[in-house]
């Protein structure tokens, strides 16, 4: 019996708990631990390749959303596998070690259906990126792929100037929390910078929302918005090694520590 990515990828969706080559072997007539081994070897699956599989399915919204999260795989009990490290987990609320992923998903609120469009493994020692690298990387793949969408959703991780700035200069809305050492300004330079903590809600005309939790009583947060330019993507890294691209506009929102820590 021969493994195919069919095989495997029905595998993984069936199996929450006990996903392991052997336990894939044991349950399959013809198939041996061998096989399974040697298809994870020798097979790839980019992401490229999950765009070409996904593409055909998936419907698209002038009101779409794309979101973007990051997860760890905990393997906690491998000593030799390449791409574990130890990193945040939010799911084990603390430092575990596992392969860090990065997903972008599409979210069709039209007909309540999501598609995963693009990842990235988090592998600083291979490629340099940090995980805002990532994000940036796939934030540039949506335009030239022909997908619609209006908000971005992300985790406080990604709250940052720089990605703010790309996404407001690209005309977009952004919806995530901000970490409680964030500082913002929603009084047009009126008022002191003060504390963040609260979910915001970033847009063209410079809309605000309010944290859903509050019930009205929460204070808006706000950055203000940026003239259309051609903005690259920001790439992650630190200021001293972006090198000299222009700056475009300005935004009221500001942290007490590195952009990109």
């Amino acid at each position: 019996m021969r493994v195919t990515a069919q095989l495997y990828g029905q595998f993984l969706v069936s199996r929450q708990v006990n996903y392991t080559g052997t336990y894939l072997a044991d349950h399959l007539d013809g198939l041996t631990h061998d096989n399974v081994r040697y298809f994870l070897k020798t097979q790839r699956f980019t992401p490229r390749q999950l765009w070409q599989r996904v593409r055909p399915e998936v419907v698209l919204s002038a009101r779409g959303y794309v979101l973007f999260d990051d997860t760890v795989l905990d393997k906690h009990h491998s000593r030799r596998i390449e791409l574990v490290r130890r990193q945040y987990s939010g799911n084990a609320h603390g430092v575990i070690a596992g392969i860090g992923l990065v997903n972008c998903v599409y979210v069709n609120p039209d007909t309540d259906q999501f598609w995963l469009l693009d990842y990235r493994l988090f592998a600083p020692d291979g490629d340099g990126k940090t995980k805002l690298g990532h994000v940036a990387d796939m934030l540039g793949q949506p335009a030239p792929r022909g997908i619609a969408y209006r908000t971005v959703l992300m985790d406080s991780w990604y709250a940052t100037t720089a990605l703010f700035k790309w996404l407001l200069a690209a005309g977009k809305t952004v919806y995530c929390p901000l970490k409680s050492n964030r500082l913002v300004d929603d009084s047009g330079g009126q008022q002191p910078y003060q504390p963040g903590g609260l979910p915001v809600l970033v847009g063209r005309g410079g809309g605000t929302g309010q944290n859903p939790e509050s019930k009205g009583n929460a204070q808006r947060r706000q950055a203000e918005t940026l003239p259309r330019t051609g903005v690259h993507p920001p790439d992650g890294r630190p200021r001293d090694q972006r090198g000299g691209a222009p700056r475009h506009g300005r935004c009221r929102a500001r942290e007490q520590r590195p952009l990109d820590d």
